[in-house]
């Protein structure tokens, strides 16, 4: 984000292939606890701003409208030698649900979080954060997500953010840097959510346990999760490939709950066209439903990648009787 490229004296393309989707270099040093090893830090304002506005035309539901989606403001850094901390939060967050109305989510935290080294290979985060790792949906050049990570089973779904505490280990390839091996989590999720408005509940109680394990190379990966509730389970494998400009993600999961019993599937595609533009698609495929499958290609372009960017998002959504176009521009500094 432009704060670490302001604080490190680099630019967005260091750590990005286009924001927000991360280069090796991005995973290293967020993997490194936003630390960047023997560079200097420099003066400057502690948080970053995202700023998106929105024309949404969906043509099925006989709805448009243009309006401010969403304004974040995202902030990260040391606390210690081991210990590191992320906060996104967003005084304005709204989606459209009718003709002139919306549903907001207005002061969340789509992320807020210490993550603490208790040693070389192990670490333990505790706050609210996607409990799915291996492919983090906040990374996405898409407008949507993945519907295979997205898609709720009772109120459960793997990429949603919710008040958690997990235990990660790491057995790090030999001579590999710090993303190279194989990573294994057991996060525990609580019900609730962690806002500054009204909407601010969180309990004690465990909803379930989520696992993960998965191995990695560089930008490929390749492993599986579980959900595990009393009546709520999810089970899923996921796959990451990138070679050149190419990138590819496929993911399949499998999901059981009391009002829902089905499979889902979601396959990406994405091409670096030139350090300004990438193109991609997305085949999305949920069993018993009416209209199982989506195709969903988009466009990212995104300019100057200095201390601060602009970045344009189209997406197209080709689906029977959800049929919609979502324009995005978003500036983020």
């Amino acid at each position: 984000m432009p704060y670490f490229a302001r604080k490190y004296d680099v630019t967005c393309a260091t750590c990005h292939v286009m924001p927000p989707k991360l280069n090796l270099t991005g995973w290293q040093f967020a993997m490194n606890g936003y630390r960047w090893e023997g560079r200097a830090e420099q003066p400057t304002l502690p948080f970053a701003v995202w700023t998106t506005g929105r024309s949404e035309d969906r043509r099925s539901a006989g709805l448009g409208e243009n309006y401010l989606q969403k304004v974040q403001i995202i902030a990260g850094g040391r606390l210690s030698r081991d210990t590191a901390y992320f906060v996104e939060w967003l005084p304005q967050n709204k989606v459209l649900i009718g003709p002139g109305r919306f549903q907001g989510g207005h002061r969340r935290f789509e992320d807020l979080f210490i993550v603490n080294s208790l040693s070389p290979t192990t670490t333990l985060t505790v706050g609210q954060f996607p409990l799915a790792s291996q492919v983090d949906t906040s990374y996405r050049l898409s407008v949507s997500e993945p519907l295979a990570l997205s898609a709720e089973v009772d109120g459960f779904a793997p990429s949603g953010c919710r008040p958690a505490v997990r235990l990660e280990v790491a057995r790090l390839k030999a001579g590999g840097t710090n993303v190279d091996g194989d990573f294994y989590a057991l996060a525990l999720p609580l019900r609730g959510e962690i806002t500054l408005n009204d909407q601010f509940t969180l309990s004690t109680h465990l909803e379930g346990v989520f696992l993960q394990g998965y191995r990695r190379r560089g930008l490929n990966t390749v492993g599986g999760f579980a959900f595990l509730d009393d009546d709520r389970k999810i089970y899923g494998v996921v796959g990451t490939y990138h070679r050149g400009r190419w990138f590819s993600t496929l993911i399949a999961a499998i999901a059981d709950g009391a009002t829902k019993n089905d499979t889902r599937l979601s396959w990406e595609n994405e091409y670096l066209l030139s350090r300004a533009v990438m193109v991609g698609w997305r085949w999305d495929r949920q069993s018993k439903t009416a209209h199982p499958n989506a195709f969903v290609p988009y466009i990212n372009i995104a300019f100057p990648l200095t201390r601060w960017t602009v970045r344009l998002q189209y997406e197209r959504r080709q689906q029977p009787g959800d049929k919609q176009e979502v324009i995005d521009i978003s500036v983020i500094f």
